[in-house]
This record gives C-alpha cells, structure tokens and sequence, in this order.
C-alpha cells in the first residue's frame, strides 16, 4: 500500500426550514431558520477517496473543513462513511470568506499535514460558484483536475476519467501534488446508518487554528442578504360567458383551441371581485344582499 493521504475538503449545506429571517447586520440568515445537512457533491469526492484507499492507491483518508462548529455535522458523517482522520480549521461564522480566500486557507492547512493529493466536489450544493478546487490548486501549486467520474493514483500520478458526449471519455492526468474536482453523480455514496453515526459522534474531530481571515487574499466580499422581491402572478380564469362545461374543461385543462382560459389582470380587489362572481356563478357561493 501506498504511504500516501489523500485529503477531501468538505463542508455542509444550509437548507431553509420554515420562512426566511435575515440577522440584524443583514449579512446572512438567522440561525433559527435554516439547518445543516450533509452536502451530495462532497459525498461524491468522500466516495472516490474512500474507493482509492479500498484498492491499496493510498493509506489514509483525511477530511478537512474551514468553518465554526456547526460543520462538525459534515466532519462526523466523514468518519461514519469511513475517514480516518477529520480536520477542521477554526472560523467563527459560516461563508465568511470568498472562494479565493478560502482556497488559500485549506491549501495553507494541507501544506503543513504534507499533503500532495486533494480531491473536493466540482461545486457545492448551494454556492454552485466551483472557484475553490482551482484556488487551491493554485495557491499549493498543483496539477488541476476538474469534472472527474473516475480516479486512480499510479506512478506518482492521479489519472482521472471526464465524461463528454456520447459516452466517450477523456483520460487526463497530472503529476502530484495535484487537486481532482470530482463531478456530481461520479459515483454511489455508501450509505452511513443511524448506529454509524452515534459511534462517529465518539470520535476526536482535530481543530485547527487559522491565521486572520482579515489577512487572507480576497477577490470579494459579500456586501449584504436581501428577500428576495415578491411579484404579483397573472392568474387565469374561464370566461364568465362560458358553458359550465367549458368552464370545467378549462379549469382542467381540456377545453378546446376556441374556448381556451381568459387571462385577467388588475389590483388585487379586482381579481378578488372576479374570483367571487366565478364561484357565485358556479353555485359554490350565494349572492350576497348587495
């Protein structure tokens, strides 16, 4: 067996629960909303790292994140799947920092572990913005590899598959040290059980401390969080005019070329005028005294 680690950058992802609250410093959502879950598209680079450790390409599976203790969720599930060591670098607030800042903070942790060899998701669930694998690649100076369905380690070399069309494929490879950008749906993530998890919770997740964020390179910054603007939809009715049976047949959907939906538009009243006067006229409302 190799005596090589492979290092996976992994973090979670925030889903939304119930409606969103922005905090009071307008820079991201208020905790109390939202969740944190493992991220699919670090479950694929997981997958390829633990796949190249079963065929005796590399010794050591190594997990590292760069965020505050709620990524700890990530980092245990990467014990349960089978890592063998996790990492994490201490920030005090999630998303924080640009995708070049970032980079630069998990290459500079990786540098000092001795690590050569880097695989990550081509893009995370909910950034989708795919600059960190490159940022990295270029602060260790490494080999990038990006949209890979299938590594191997030979020879001192990563040598990935990329799916093109047709179901060709291209073969590329790279000198270590090297960063591999795995792509979504590469492969089949094995499947962590409730027990695997309780025991992961027992492990030792490494903390480590980061140099200034303030001091790190950035190519931006986040400016603020706003709601999103809520618009006003065009709603669509059957004539007043029509059959009963067009009526249904366009509620539903079925009604013929020449009788198609009338679309309405107005003021809110106006459309609540119309509304009432439809279900008045269908039998489900009674005309008021008015």
């Amino acid at each position: 067996m190799a005596d090589l680690d492979v290092f996976v950058c992994t973090r979670p992802m925030a889903v939304i629960e119930s409606s969103p609250r922005i905090r009071d410093d307008g820079m991201a959502l208020d905790p109390s909303c939202s969740r944190w879950i493992v991220d699919a598209d670090n479950a694929y680079a997981l997958e390829a790292a633990l796949q190249l450790r079963e065929q005796g390409a590399v010794a050591r599976v190594v997990c590292i994140s760069a965020g505050p203790v709620e990524y700890d969720l990530a980092l245990t599930w990467c014990l349960a799947a089978g890592a063998d060591r996790v990492l994490r670098v201490d920030l005090p607030t999630a998303g924080a920092l640009d995708a070049r800042a970032t980079g630069v903070l998990l290459a500079g942790a990786v540098r000092r572990a001795g690590g050569s060899l880097v695989i990550m998701a081509q893009r995370s669930g909910d950034e989708q913005n795919a600059l960190v694998a490159p940022a990295m690649a270029a602060d260790l100076g490494a080999g990038y590899l990006d949209n890979a369905v299938d590594v191997r380690v030979e020879a001192g070399e990563v040598r990935i598959q990329r799916r093109i069309e047709r179901g060709h494929r291209q073969l590329w490879a790279a000198d270590l040290p090297a960063v591999v950008a795995v792509a979504p749906g590469a492969n089949r993530p094995r499947y962590v059980s409730v027990a695997g998890m309780s025991l992961a919770r027992q492990g030792t997740i490494e903390i480590l401390t980061s140099t200034d964020p303030d001091k790190l390179p950035r190519l931006s910054e986040r400016v603020s969080l706003v709601t999103g603007r809520q618009r006003t939809r065009a709603v669509s009715v059957p004539a007043a005019s029509a059959s009963a049976a067009e009526r249904m047949q366009a509620i539903m959907g079925t009604a013929s070329k020449g009788a198609g939906p009338t679309m309405l538009r107005g003021s809110k009243e106006e459309l609540a005028d119309h509304a009432v006067a439809f279900m008045q006229d269908r039998g489900i409302l009674r005309p008021g005294p008015d």
